[in-house]
């Protein structure tokens, strides 16, 4: 298209072109001056549509400017692009959707390849864009669109404004709709029914999206495609994207809001903004690397080093305890009980408990940063002989279960056809157990033991394709 060069008017002089900002799909925008009422000038960005177009072409994207100016003039919200006005400027035959110029970069440009930032950070400007999509689902409204490249952030502050609303569209909640085919920005971030003539389209669609944004401002990486993924899982059964996911060296539960808000299916990501950042903000364990790497980034110390101090941390803690537990023994051979007195002994059975929490969050680490097989065994083994000490505590259950899900996933998986059968019995038991235990039924979607027997079901269910498979 033929681009505006700088001080060139539009609206009878209203509106001065002073650089392009950059070109779209639909068109291509420029940071512009506009002439005030008072005499003052400020900075605006005006998108302004394509000039290249048949006739037909011409009048179906003024339409789509006009839809695209009536969606945001309905929001007055600190986290979505203000509208100021839409016109169609007869000298250059375009149409012309009027914005606040913000001065900022992109995530995309925030962000190094490779090279994440930090977890509380990448939370607060997420948090931020959820509140600006969970504005638009209310009014019955999806992005569709929600990449890094479409999230400003305004220079000296920390806010995020979320851009980019060309091809944002009705939904009408449980019912299915014709999708609109498209270019989008960057299919990395687009979940599969964008490809799908008729699909239910809702806020699952911008979850996926947003989780695959908070998944690159932890890593710096670009997610895999949801065509890619779903390729892989055809041939080899294995998702390249959850792999990778589960592999992060951060918050456990942080792990898990990106795996469930990048499930392929719809139907098993969370199914409102609100309910994803449940997610986010849930309380449970936190795994070791999560709270080793906070640690690290405090101090600025050898990985080694901190995981020396934190044992270390941990064994005064027991013998303070233990000394806390024999001064009170003695108190209590040297005066009378008083049955109705509250127990003042300290839980030698909650000090074991956060003894086998730390050697089972110990060897998940080093299985996956050293393959260390049989350490994790050996730490397997000892959740095993305790299985009936704890039975029915929840952080037990929980991280029980999910060191036996990885020994089956990433040790009897693979080697061979023995190993999957072996894996098969191990997760049908431990399956069993969850339901033994818990009403699984009952149970908030977020629920840590919820999420837990989620993934159980998920791989034992993979296992048994892949025996079948293979017979």
């Amino acid at each position: 298209m033929t681009k505006l060069q700088p001080e060139y008017s539009l609206k009878d002089g209203e509106y001065t072109i002073q650089s392009e900002l950059g070109e779209g799909t639909f068109g291509t925008t420029y940071k512009a001056t506009r002439k005030l009422p008072d005499g003052k000038e400020n900075s605006v960005a005006i998108k302004i549509g394509k000039e290249e177009l048949s006739e037909n072409e011409q009048s179906k994207i003024k339409q789509d400017f006009q839809y695209e100016a009536n969606r945001l003039k309905q929001f007055n919200h600190k986290h979505i692009v203000k509208f100021i006005e839409y016109f169609y400027d007869q000298t250059i035959n375009r149409p012309c959707i009027v914005m606040e110029y913000i001065q900022g970069k992109t995530l995309e440009q925030l962000i190094k390849e490779g090279d994440g930032i930090p977890e509380e950070q990448a939370i607060e400007y997420i948090k931020q864009v959820a509140d600006a999509l969970a504005a638009m689902h209310d009014e019955n409204l999806i992005h569709r669109d929600v990449t890094p490249s479409k999230i400003i952030v305004r220079d000296g502050t920390k806010e995020a404004v979320l851009i980019g609303f060309s091809i944002a569209r009705e939904f009408i909640p449980n019912r299915t709709l014709e999708v609109t085919q498209t270019l989008l920005t960057d299919d990395h971030y687009a979940p599969p029914e964008q490809e799908l003539r008729r699909a239910r389209l809702g806020p699952p669609f911008d979850i996926y999206s947003l989780s695959a944004t908070l998944y690159f401002l932890l890593t710096g990486r670009q997610p895999v495609s949801s065509r890619d993924r779903e390729n892989k899982l055809k041939t080899s059964r294995r998702d390249p994207q959850k792999q990778d996911i589960e592999n992060l060296d951060t918050n456990k539960k942080l792990i898990r809001a990106i795996l469930q808000g990048m499930e392929l299916e719809p139907k098993r990501r969370p199914q409102s903004i609100s309910e994803w950042l449940k997610l986010l903000d849930s309380p449970g364990i936190l795994i070791l690397t999560y709270r080793l790497s906070s640690l690290r980034s405090l101090f600025r110390v050898r990985f080694g080093f901190i995981i020396l101090v934190f044992l270390v941390i941990l064994l005064l803690s027991n013998i303070l305890n233990q000394d806390l537990y024999n001064d009170n023994i003695h108190k209590i051979d040297d005066n009378p009980i008083d049955a109705n007195a509250p127990n003042p002994i300290p839980s030698p059975t909650k000090t074991k408990l956060a003894k086998l929490e730390t050697q089972g969050f110990l060897a998940v680490y080093k299985l996956e940063k050293n393959k260390d097989v049989d350490n994790f065994k050996e730490v397997l083994k000892l959740f095993e002989q305790n299985q009936n000490n704890y039975q029915g505590n929840k952080e037990f259950e929980e991280l029980f279960s999910e060191l036996t899900r990885r020994y089956v996933e990433d040790v009897l998986a693979l080697s061979g056809e023995p190993g999957v059968r072996k894996g098969i019995e191990k997760l049908e038991e431990i399956k069993q157990r969850l339901e033994d235990n818990f009403k699984i039924e009952n149970l908030p979607e977020d629920d840590i033991i919820a999420q837990e027997y989620k993934d159980v079901t998920a791989l034992l269910e993979q296992m048994r394709n892949s025996l079948k498979g293979n017979n």
